[in-house]
């Protein structure tokens, strides 16, 4: 068994729906923005983030990540600084272990 962070499995998210009510589902769960869920890495960890979309099938979803560094100590003026990663939807998403 490999190690729980490099872990493989986890789901495509789907995208269900009517036209112009189309959402993402992952596990048979619904995905809003700002749920966060995490996605599988090539090197088998898994990556956690908020999830965005802006509700458009020709992009695809966003996962926003908090960034470290010396601004944590110090606190932050607003929201913490973060990068946002536009995700295949194909790829292997999660719901956060425990």
């Amino acid at each position: 068994m490999l190690p729980q962070s490099h872990a493989t499995g986890g789901s495509r998210l789907e995208l269900r729906g009517p036209a112009g009510g189309r959402r993402h589902f992952l596990e048979g769960r619904p995905v809003q923005s700002g749920d966060f869920v995490e996605v599988l890495l090539d090197s088998g960890h898994w990556l956690r983030g908020e999830y965005q979309w802006n509700n458009r099938e020709s992009s695809w979803p966003g996962l926003r990540v908090s960034l470290g560094g010396p601004w944590v100590e110090r606190g932050y003026d607003d929201r913490p600084l973060a990068a946002v990663l536009s995700v295949h939807p194909d790829a292997s998403f999660r719901w956060p272990q425990p």
